[in-house]
């Protein structure tokens, strides 16, 4: 499983070299159009015409796949490219999933990062039509269940549950409106049910489970404004683990840092060193995480597994 380059590099590296598409194909020995194919994103590149367009640019094959930074002065030297920096970290769990999605799909964590705001639209536009969706049906089915209750004129009007249901309703709906994809606002309502976590039931984890095929494969947990939990890639995780349960929990958890394991260990025929390095990184990583909750809560001994705690 060797990582594959990212088209957007390998077309910053050509014009930091100030080569052309042709230029770059004749130093590399290669055709213009797989070239073009490579910046374009329709090949993977992770075999030989990477390690030749590498050669060919002048840097290591890992400042290609985005493992190593670019070549100093780049984004200066480089006219019509600049980035920014993006003042975001994330923990262990979300950095391995990065890794992991990348590696599934043939692409680089980076363009997985470009795409993150369209895909976050995405996922809450979706979230925002499912509970309209829902509130139709239940505006319609109050409407029904007012006019059967209409029928018992001799009963008294706490039988009659519409005016209640309708201020449900009416909270739900500013909601909507309001793009509340947590149903923040709805926690200073008084209409939440009694043991409604926010944090593992709100309407946007709800969409999220809802989409997920396959629960083996990918779990959310919980999601909200500061805080997610959730993993992806299951499988693949268990295969770079070779069924190694330790290990498995380890990936999972974030103690082990996939994206700083070397390229070629992604090899299937480097399986032994990769699973020698991943357990030196997964004894290395729960040694540090036990060490900040035994200074967070004093000294402790838990042993879960990825049966346990992690999915």
């Amino acid at each position: 499983m060797s990582k594959p380059i990212d088209s957007s590099i390998v077309k910053r590296v050509r014009a930091l070299r100030g080569l052309t598409q042709d230029q770059l194909a004749e130093k590399a020995k290669l055709t213009k159009d797989t070239i073009s194919r490579l910046e374009r994103g329709m090949q993977s590149g992770a075999g030989r015409a990477g390690l030749a367009v590498a050669k060919a640019l002048g840097v290591e094959l890992d400042v290609l796949t985005g493992a190593l930074p670019m070549p100093a002065g780049s984004d200066a030297d480089t006219p019509g490219w600049r980035t920014y920096p993006l003042a975001a970290r994330v923990d262990g769990v979300v950095r391995n999933a990065y890794t992991l999605t990348a590696a599934r799909y043939g692409v680089t964590a980076a363009t997985i990062v470009d795409l993150a705001p369209l895909l976050f639209v995405l996922a809450a536009e979706q979230s925002l039509a499912r509970r309209k969706r829902h509130l139709t049906e239940l505006d319609a089915a109050t409407d029904r269940v007012s006019e059967l209750c209409g029928q018992f004129p001799h009963l008294p009007p706490a039988f009659m549950p519409a005016a209640v249901w309708d201020s449900h309703i009416a909270a739900e709906e500013k909601s909507i409106d309001a793009r509340d994809i947590f149903a923040e606002q709805l926690e200073r309502e008084p209409t939440l049910q009694k043991g409604y976590e926010q944090a593992e039931q709100n309407p946007f984890v709800a969409s999220l489970r809802e989409e997920i095929l396959d629960p083996g494969d990918a779990k959310v947990d919980y999601v909200l404004l500061n805080d997610v939990n959730y993993w992806v890639c299951l499988r693949d995780a268990k295969i770079l683990a070779d069924g190694d349960v330790e290990l498995g929990e380890g990936i999972l958890r974030g103690w082990v840092p996939l994206h700083e394991m070397p390229s070629a260990l992604w090899k299937d025929a480097a399986k032994a060193d990769r699973l020698a390095w991943l357990r030196d990184k997964r004894a290395e990583g729960k040694q540090a995480h036990d060490r900040l909750w035994e200074d967070l809560l004093g000294p402790f001994n838990v042993e879960e597994t990825a049966d346990g705690a992690a999915p």
